[in-house]
């Protein structure tokens, strides 16, 4: 019988060393992943300064705000905190839809508010910008709170977005192996909530504590994104949920934090208009029973010209929001608009005659707009969400003669991703792409030949339609990136070629189907409306949108893009009556 219990013992102690082994491998194993993660993470530099004094704002508001963008021409920083007797004040919140990411200055839509409020006879309206890109509904309550509350607003408009669950349930909704875009947040506690601060006053103690190997019981605990030591073992692209998070659903756990925030907004006294996009956003807010609260869901004109580059509204699409708010504002019932819709031409004979130049270097100027209507103009895509206003002699002083249009799937020519270069263009010409890897490394694969759209020009295009698909393709900071379609999948990543010559980089995100396709030198172009794009009444609708070239002298030359139509009954929005909500009135 003794030596029965000590051969179990001996059993037991066996296992106990085995199991203690295996774990102090998968706990190297772990480390050594959990290494490598953070050394990836520590060596992406942040892309905002860590501010420490913006005007109005405290210090401890910066700490948990995180960052805030103020270059706005409506940002708040350009009013004083004392109101002007008589002034009614309008306090825009949000995020970049609110704050005009992708859009020029004086082009997002509470610049365009107020000059429909000035221009339509409501002189004593200020409008103001409390807004920020890449918010969530945690930061907008925080810097309403902290900041907006002191400006005496009469009025604070919500929306059209800033609601993302996946922002407002942790510290830090930029990827995890970014570790520079942390906030404060508040969660739920019983029939309240409870604020709850970030660790660190600077990026590096932010970061540090964040991406600690065992995180403080704060992250551990009320961060939906999963600690330091299960994150480093998932894959790039895919997440996993905190298993120690408090709540069993964090989606749900947003919806019922919208609403008590919400709630708190509406008792602070303002009049509150939630506008928003999403439906779900909506029903949040009509379950708020206030009579200074009015929540309704605003309509989105969606693809050109009222979307910009990745999707936010641009210079037209934030007037059509500004239209929508100033109804809502004004206690109108709903919003009648002319709306227009882009078709690409017919096919039609080569133009006849000789052009002034070849190289686009030759001209003058080089704008695009419809015929007889106000120009519009190129931007170039840069990092973010930011957007850089190209000048019309732009070819002329970087001396390039030519412009490359990438056309992708479902997408007209307005849309094409437009590339200029330093080179001739011929009929014809291959556009080639030489993989990396594989078993087809280093040779040629055709992606597409170029087709002039004036013979005679260098301005030509290149049909991808059979190489990309059209899901989810869009930019990536300067990238266009998109899924390649079937037999070309193994041609990427490589080095496109036009004619012989390396024009733009192809690369493959680890763990992505999509291909982003990188200018070398410069950047991709695409072309903006103005704001005003339908005129008084939508009068001059319709035409030819075209691409303008100037010469010094002689006759201006242009190359049709697309037809422009207006679209039968317009933009239509109907609003519910905003029952207890007191319109703003002209004053007499």
């Amino acid at each position: 019988m003794t030596g029965s219990k000590r051969s179990r013992g001996a059993r037991a102690l066996r296992a106990a060393g085995c199991g203690l082994f295996l774990f102090l491998c998968l706990l190297a194993a772990d480390g050594a992943c959990y290494l490598r993660w953070r050394a990836a993470a520590e060596r992406r530099p942040p892309r905002r300064p860590f501010l420490k004094s913006v005007r109005h704002v405290p210090p401890e508001t910066l700490r948990r705000l995180g960052w805030i963008d103020t270059e706005s021409e409506s940002s708040f920083v350009r009013f004083e905190e004392a109101k002007r007797p008589g002034v009614i004040r309008i306090g825009c919140l949000g995020d970049s839809f609110t704050y005009g990411a992708e859009a020029g200055p004086g082009e997002d839509y509470p610049s365009l508010l107020q000059k429909l409020f000035r221009e339509r006879g409501y002189p004593q309206v200020e409008v103001l910008n409390f807004s920020s890109g890449w918010y969530g509904f945690q930061q907008v309550y925080i810097l309403y709170d902290e900041v907006a509350r002191r400006f005496s607003l009469d009025y604070v408009v919500l929306g059209p977005m800033a609601f993302f669950p996946g922002r407002d349930t942790t510290f830090n909704h930029a990827s995890a192996v970014t570790p520079y875009f942390h906030h404060a947040r508040r969660v739920l506690d019983g029939q309240g909530l409870r604020l709850l601060e970030v660790i660190g006053d600077d990026f590096a103690r932010r970061a540090a504590a964040y991406l600690s190997f065992v995180p403080h019981w704060r992250y551990l605990r009320y961060d939906s994104r999963p600690p330091a030591f299960l994150a480093c073992l998932l894959p790039r692209g895919r997440e996993l949920r905190n298993p120690f998070y408090y709540q069993p659903d964090p989606e749900a756990e947003a919806l019922t934090l919208y609403e008590r925030l919400l709630t708190a907004m509406a008792d602070g006294g303002s009049r509150i208009v939630l506008g928003h996009y999403l439906p779900a956003i909506v029903s949040v807010g009509e379950r708020v029973r206030r009579d200074n609260f009015y929540a309704t869901r605003l309509s989105q004109p969606e693809g050109f010209p009222y979307q910009a580059a990745r999707s936010h509204n641009g210079p037209a699409g934030n007037l059509l929001l500004a239209e929508q708010y100033f109804a809502l504002l004004t206690g109108k019932s709903g919003v009648r608009l002319p709306l227009m819709k882009f078709e690409p031409l017919a096919p039609g004979p080569a133009p006849k005659g000789p052009v002034p130049a070849r190289g686009l270097d030759a001209y003058e100027r080089i704008s695009v707009g419809l015929d007889g209507g106000r120009p519009w103009r190129f931007v170039e895509v840069m990092q973010g969400n930011r957007v850089r206003e190209v000048p019309g002699d732009y070819f002329r002083a970087r001396g390039l003669d030519a412009l490359i249009l990438f056309r992708l799937p479902d997408r007209d020519l307005p849309q094409a991703l437009f590339y200029p270069l330093a080179a001739d263009l011929e009929e014809g010409m291959p556009l080639t792409v030489r993989p990396q890897r594989g078993p087809r490394a280093g040779t040629e694969v055709l992606l597409g030949k170029v087709s002039l759209l004036r013979p005679g020009l260098n301005v030509g295009v290149v049909d991808l339609k059979e190489v990309f698909g059209s899901e989810r393709s869009g930019f990536d900071d300067e990238a266009a990136a998109a899924p390649a379609r079937g037999p070309f999948r193994k041609a990427f990543p490589g080095d496109v070629y036009l004619g012989g010559r390396r024009i733009l980089l192809a690369s493959r995100p680890k763990g992505s189907d999509r291909v982003a396709l990188r200018p070398p030198v410069g950047r991709f172009l695409q072309i903006y409306p103005p704001a005003a794009l339908l005129g008084e009444g939508g009068r001059g609708i319709g035409g030819t949108l075209s691409l303008s070239l100037e010469p010094g002298s002689g006759r201006r030359l242009r190359v049709p893009l697309g037809r422009c139509r207006r679209v039968p009954g317009g933009f239509q929005d109907d609003f519910a009556p905003a029952e207890g909500l007191q319109p703003i009135r002209r004053p007499k």
